[in-house]
């Protein structure tokens, strides 16, 4: 993961924060066995899973008055998601206990994707009194997910082995929308180290398609 981070303290007579980042992440998963309805070990292979993603948040904290601070800003990020299934020669790694494996092929294993996010918020807190601190916020999210056209998995095995020379893709897609999501929250400090609170808070998240 990488992250730069910038700040100015006397920005409009407000701080200023701003981030951006990039993760990439890999996934490989330990070599199993295929297991057929007769109990017959049909394949060995394992998957591998990769997510990039990139984003950036811009924020702006003031005090207008004592006792009360305010923050807002936007965000944005990026997540791809690809994925793939790699097969072993069967007898090899059946001889060697699954310790000596050569490639014979690779497909795909889920459809891969793209979600990207976009937001703008508010968030304030005021102080009440030197017991109470009411919190609260708003946020404004768009997504979009697209999905690419996917051959089915069981297809592009039958392809891979030689036993089929083509299969039909399944279409992707794409879908937006968005959302307001609120929260709200009152915090007491009953002492230096102790605390109570109330809170109620929003969100959203995509589901993988894979």
């Amino acid at each position: 993961m990488i992250s730069l981070q910038y700040s100015d303290s006397a920005f409009l007579g407000q701080e200023l924060v701003g981030q951006v980042y990039y993760r990439d992440e890999s996934l490989r998963f330990y070599p199993f066995p295929t297991v057929n309805a007769n109990k017959q070990v049909t394949a060995f292979s394992s998957s591998q899973q990769d997510t990039d993603q990139y984003g950036m948040k811009l924020t702006l904290n003031s005090k207008p008055m004592d006792g009360w601070q305010i923050t807002w800003g936007l965000d944005a990020d990026h997540e791809r998601f690809t994925s793939n299934q790699m097969f072993f020669d069967l007898a090899q790694a059946s001889a060697s206990g699954g310790l000596n494996n050569k490639k014979i092929y690779t497909t795909g294993r889920y459809p891969s994707y793209d979600i990207t996010n976009l937001a703008v918020f508010l968030q304030s807190g005021y102080d009440i009194n030197n017991l109470f601190t009411l919190n609260g916020g708003v946020r404004y999210q768009y997504t979009e997910n697209k999905i690419d056209d996917f051959i089915g998995y069981a297809q592009q095995r039958q392809i891979a082995a030689g036993k089929a020379t083509s299969a039909d893709a399944i279409p992707g897609g794409s879908v937006d929308y968005d959302n307001f999501l609120f929260n709200a929250g009152l915090l007491m400090h009953i002492t230096e180290r102790q605390q109570a609170w109330l809170n109620f808070s929003q969100g959203v998240g995509a589901a993988g398609p894979g």
